[in-house]
């Protein structure tokens, strides 16, 4: 029986994400959750709604009101959420909808949690950044931590460089942890 998986993610890694799930024989993406971020298009990143769409994959844009997809998280009783990237909160009673729920946040927690952890590393002359694995909890960014690693940040790094190294780094983790998270 395939294992059900609901992705709750934007951007470049909330596409790579599902791309390499809809490859796996034994996972079925029984939804997508998303919302757009005006700078996706001035920085070209690759648009989860756009690929799902184009994959026939179902999909539904977040919102405050969480009536509906509270439902459907119930229909479908996932066996994993991945959060990836996906920079709202995820309520409590979501949260309570499975027992494997987890996050895929751009920084070595429990250093910058929240938002746009790259750029404040920069700004605040790291030396390093990194990238975790967690599971979620009803804190920000302050579950039970799966993998993490660091990378080093060089003297040419800008939060868009650094963005993207940590990224792709968050991207080949999950492909590399895989059974693991599963």
């Amino acid at each position: 029986m395939k294992k059900k998986v609901i992705i709750f993610g934007c951007q470049e890694i909330g596409v790579n994400i599902i791309d390499f799930l809809i490859k796996k024989k034994e996972i079925e993406i029984s939804l997508v959750v998303t919302y757009d971020l005006p700078l996706d298009i001035t920085y070209q990143y690759k648009n989860v709604s756009d690929f799902c769409k184009k994959n026939k994959i179902r999909y539904t844009k977040f919102s405050s009101s969480n009536n509906s997809l509270i439902k459907d998280i119930k229909i479908i009783n996932p066996d994993l959420i991945v959060a990836c990237y996906f920079r709202k909160i995820i309520s409590k009673e979501i949260i309570g909808l499975t027992k494997n729920i987890i996050n895929l946040h751009p920084s070595y927690l429990p250093y910058y949690r929240g938002p746009v952890p790259t750029a404040w590393a920069i700004l605040n002359n790291e030396k390093y950044a990194g990238f975790t694995i967690h599971e979620i909890d009803n804190g920000i960014d302050t579950g039970k931590i799966i993998k993490q690693k660091k990378i080093s940040i060089s003297k040419n790094d800008t939060g868009y460089t650094l963005y993207k190294k940590v990224m792709n780094l968050g991207y080949k983790m999950f492909k590399e942890n895989f059974d693991i998270i599963i």
